[in-house]
């Protein structure tokens, strides 16, 4: 579809009203329509009407307003009607669009200062701006093919949703069937954004939220675990289990010999046991006094170890913390470190750019060796001062920042150190504990004195008589003691070593709980993998479809040159958009004659996409010469200031 501007009439139009009152401009008589004339001429109401009949908006994105007549000092006048009507062809016919703007009057017949604007088609009013606004719609789909404003006006993210909406032409399923490395990601790509899985697959490896509301990731989940697998091997006991068993074995043939002995005197102790009638009772009613008093000192021992067993745990425990207290302080100083190496490198900076002063030769074209207008000066220096104002507060406030975060990382080093003093002397406490409780059980005895107690020497004065009367039945009966003797202790040793034995056991109870916290740690780990492997994928499928945009974009521009994304420390990429021409920035280094033959660019591409050809309005043209401007199909509206005291419209072409 080819539209182009054939006549445009304007009445009361803001100040157009008191310079020229009404007008009329033809613009069929060629292809290129140059309107031209000094400042307040009425350059600039001129294209904001034909925007206002389009509906487009301003630069800043806002409504037009300021269309009420009003005179140079910008006192409306009352009682005037703003019109704005353009005649256009679309594909040789014609369409007039036009709008009315009058003031409403209250019931005193008062002007109140509203307005009240009426749209109207070949003559035929619309109901409502919608309607109006559909059927322009079909002429102008998007402002951007008339104005390149309308695409600057935007920010980068703005702009980038812009140019890959309109010029993208690869769907997710195309660029995987191009590149089947990408084809698990088909179903996730197909409901996600590529930003949201990797924010997802982050997260699954980090976790997420700060402080108390963090949720754990995988990577603290793999830390917790080989927490608990070092403090679980921390608790076992040094045993050799198959010298105990041997031992254990050792003693039960010993018993079972003592046992065969015993069965062997016992006819001969039946004999005896009339002749020493109760003396053998006596004597095990003195063996059961003696194994009870043993049994308390057993008791004790036994406490004793359990207590030495406990502190020995609180000593490893406090032992892990002060290791992990240690590497805490060591993390901190080298963050000090290395915040003090970039806080001096910022000082460095901050200087450079405070004793920066402006360079003269700025003010003098690069091309022509003339020097600029003075409002261009004006302008140059002022950025200058601008830029190195704005550079001294960035470095300032980088500065305090990383001075802060050394100021932080110091008071948590004086913490911690305090932290790990106390842990030390809680150290020094529990080893001088474990020495003490290993020194009572030594003092412990193997076995108690009994032979002072009265019910002991009764019994023994009982036996000694009835040993007495015993001549040869003494010999069987000494054998038979000394047996039972033997006897008890041989089982108080392999009761001893089956306590040994027993503990041997916790550390195959400790070493499943090791083995099912290593297959949760190698699990853990895997998922780390898997994760990130789908997050290298991610980043490659980022970069390929960031490949693809930016080739699609740039394939559809003849002038310009647009940079789409940024590659990161990280292996990411950061979504910009840079418009280029010769390798400078339109944003920063770029002449005002590049930037219109980029914004033409812009206009064209747009167009081309959408089907239309529409015209194209250039503002600020009076630094692009003539020769520079392109021969192009699409009507075209360069607006320049000059000298002229009154309003000049030239028709080229």
């Amino acid at each position: 579809m080819k539209v182009k501007i054939e006549h445009l009439h304007i009445e009361n139009f803001g100040k157009y009203s008191a310079l020229l009152g009404s007008g009329d401009l033809e613009f069929d008589l060629g292809r290129k329509t140059i309107i031209s004339g000094r400042n307040k001429s009425g350059k600039t109401t001129i294209r904001r009407a034909v925007r206002y009949i389009f509906g487009c908006k301003d630069e800043n994105g806002k409504e037009i307003t300021g269309i009420r007549p009003h005179d140079e000092n910008g006192i409306d006048i009352d009682g005037l009607t703003t019109i704005a009507e353009m005649t256009v062809s679309v594909d040789g016919a014609e369409n007039t669009l036009k709008k009315t703007c009058f003031q409403k009057k209250n019931r005193q017949g008062e002007y109140t200062g509203e307005d009240n604007t009426q749209y109207f088609i070949d003559g035929v009013r619309k109901n409502t701006r919608k309607s109006y606004g559909e059927f322009v719609q079909t002429i102008l789909p998007d402002p951007v093919c008339m104005s390149a404003q309308e695409f600057f006006k935007q920010d980068a993210a703005g702009r980038r949703k812009l140019l890959e909406s309109t010029f993208f032409s690869h769907t997710i399923d195309e660029i995987i069937d191009q590149n089947p490395e990408f084809e698990e990601l088909r179903g996730k790509l197909r409901a996600n954004s590529v930003s949201d899985l990797k924010s997802a697959c982050n997260e699954k490896i980090n976790g997420k939220g700060r402080g108390a509301n963090h949720v754990d990731g995988l990577n603290d989940k793999l830390t917790k675990l080989i927490h608990q697998i070092e403090f679980e091997l921390s608790k076992k006991v040094d045993i050799d289990v198959a010298e105990l068993e041997a031992q254990k074995k050792a003693l039960n043939k010993k018993i079972a010999d003592n046992k065969a002995r015993q069965e062997d005197v016992s006819k001969e102790f039946e004999e005896q046991q009339k002749a020493s009638d109760g003396v053998i009772e006596l004597k095990f009613e003195l063996n059961d006094l003696q194994r009870k008093a043993n049994e308390d000192l057993e008791k004790k021992r036994r406490e004793i170890r359990a207590e030495i067993n406990s502190v020995d745990w609180q000593l490893k425990e406090i032992r892990h913390q002060i290791r992990l207290n240690k590497q805490d302080i060591e993390a901190a100083q080298k963050s000090i470190d290395t915040n003090t190496v970039l806080i001096n490198a910022t000082r460095e900076s901050w200087k450079m750019a405070n004793e920066r002063v402006f360079d003269e030769n700025s003010l003098i074209c690069s091309y022509c060796g003339q020097e600029y207008p003075e409002e261009r000066k004006d302008k140059i220096k002022a950025d200058f001062g601008k830029n190195r104002e704005e550079e001294l507060i960035f470095l300032t406030k980088r500065g305090n920042e990383l001075k802060a975060a050394i100021d932080k990382d110091k008071a948590e080093i004086e913490q911690l150190k305090a932290a790990l003093k106390e842990k030390q002397d809680e150290e020094i406490n529990l080893a001088e504990s474990i020495k003490g409780l290993e020194k009572c059980l030594e003092e412990v005895p193997q076995s108690v004195d009994i032979s002072d107690r009265p019910e002991v020497q009764e019994i023994q004065k009982k036996i000694a008589e009835k040993e007495a009367a015993m001549n040869k039945g003494n010999s069987a009966e000494e054998i038979r003691e000394q047996l039972k003797d033997e006897l008890d202790d041989l089982q108080l040793q392999i009761y001893e070593v089956q306590k040994q034995l027993d503990k041997a056991e916790e550390n195959n109870l400790i070493d499943k709980v090791v083995e099912e916290l290593n297959t949760k740690q190698r699990n853990a780990s895997q998922e780390i993998a898997d994760v990130e492997r789908e997050l290298d994928l991610l980043k490659q499928f980022d970069r390929k479809k960031a490949e693809l945009l930016e080739s699609d974009v740039n394939s559809n521009f003849e002038y310009i040159k647009v940079k789409m994304t940024e590659p990161q420390v990280n292996g990411d990429l950061k979504d910009v958009c840079q418009i280029m021409v010769d390798g400078e920035s339109y944003d920063r280094n770029l002449n005002h004659g590049a930037r219109i033959l980029a914004e033409i660019d812009i206009c064209r591409a747009f167009q081309k996409a959408k089907g239309v050809c529409l015209p194209i309005i250039v503002d600020d043209c009076e630094s692009l010469d003539d020769w520079r401007v392109p021969n192009i199909e699409n009507q075209l509206i360069i607006i320049k200031r000059s000298d002229d005291k009154e309003l000049k419209i030239e028709m080229e072409g």
